[in-house]
């Protein structure tokens, strides 16, 4: 029996790593993913990130992370991803502001959901007895939820 050509070819030290990866890769149900980390910043950096916070919510997968660099970010966000991880890196300096327009900063609407080390602030009701808008942080009947925030600005 002839040994394979793809096997010989890499060097001894080489090939337990190679073997541990493919096993790992065989020992994956199809379709599963490994739980990544999604940066977002406004800083012009050279590594994969968004912009926006939306956009790495919209992005992401069950089981990610997603940190959030120092900066003020505009407009509101929704979360139908379920055991997701957002998470500021400096409580007072990642800030989600509405610019006092009616909405929902965060609007949470999957299960088992963390966020924490953030503000969100600035997002005001529709009118007067409107318990629909106004919140900081939404959860719309889901379990397993966490959420640890500094005290409303």
């Amino acid at each position: 029996m002839f040994p394979d050509p793809m096997i010989a070819s890499v060097p001894s030290r080489r090939r337990l790593p190679v073997l541990i990866a493919s096993l790992i890769a065989f020992a994956l149900p199809a379709g599963a993913h490994a739980c990544r980390t999604l940066v977002v910043t406004k800083a012009k950096v050279a590594y994969a990130h968004s912009r926006t916070i939306q956009a790495a919510v919209s992005e992401a997968k069950p089981c990610d992370w997603i940190l959030v660099a120092p900066g003020v970010y505009r407009g509101s966000v929704v979360i139908r991803t379920p055991d997701l991880h957002l998470r500021g890196i400096d409580r007072n300096r990642v800030v989600l502001d509405g610019d006092h327009r009616p909405g929902n900063g965060i609007d949470v609407r999957a299960d088992d959901v963390w966020i924490e080390n953030l503000t969100v602030r600035n997002f005001d009701r529709r009118s007067l007895n409107d318990e629909e808008t106004g919140n900081e942080i939404r959860w719309r009947r889901v379990r397993g939820w966490f959420g640890k925030l500094p005290h409303r600005l």
